[in-house]
C-alpha cells in the first residue's frame, strides 16, 4: 500500500473542486476591466469643492492694553541693548528694563482668564 504525498492529494481535491466549478461566465465589468488605480477619474466638482475661509483680522483684533504691552517691552529692550552700547548712565539703563518690565506685565494681564470651548478655531487643552 502506498502512501500519497499530502502535495498530491492537495492537488488531486483542488482538480476535483475546479473541475466541479466548470468555466466561469462572468461580464468584464464584473472581472474588474478597466478599474485598476489608474483608471480612476476624479469627480468634475472635485477641484471646486473646497472654499478657503477668509483670513482673520490680522492686528487690527489686538487690544489697547495688548498694543501697549508690546509697545513697552519692545521699547524698553531696544533701550537696555542701546544704554549698554553707548556707554549710557546706568538710570537710563534701570528706565529701560522699567519699561520693559511694564510691557511684560501688560502683556500677561491681558491674557484672557479662560476661554469659552466654542470661542473659535484652535486646540482646547
Amino acid at each position: 500500500m502506498t502512501r500519497h504525498a499530502p502535495d498530491d492529494e492537495f492537488a488531486a481535491r483542488w482538480d476535483e473542486l475546479t473541475r466541479q466549478l466548470g468555466e466561469l461566465d462572468t461580464p468584464a465589468a464584473a472581472r474588474g476591466a478597466g478599474s485598476g488605480p489608474r483608471d480612476y477619474v476624479a469627480d468634475d466638482d472635485y477641484d471646486t469643492a473646497f472654499v478657503p475661509p477668509e483670513p482673520g483680522p490680522g492686528l487690527t483684533g489686538i487690544s489697547a492694553r495688548a498694543r501697549l504691552g508690546w509697545f513697552l517691552l519692545l521699547t524698553g529692550i531696544v533701550g537696555i541693548v542701546i544704554a549698554f552700547v553707548a556707554s549710557a548712565p546706568p538710570f537710563i539703563a534701570a528706565l529701560c528694563a522699567l519699561l520693559a518690565a511694564g510691557g511684560l506685565v501688560a502683556l500677561i494681564l491681558s491674557l484672557p482668564a479662560r476661554r469659552d470651548p466654542d470661542d473659535g478655531p484652535g486646540a482646547v487643552v
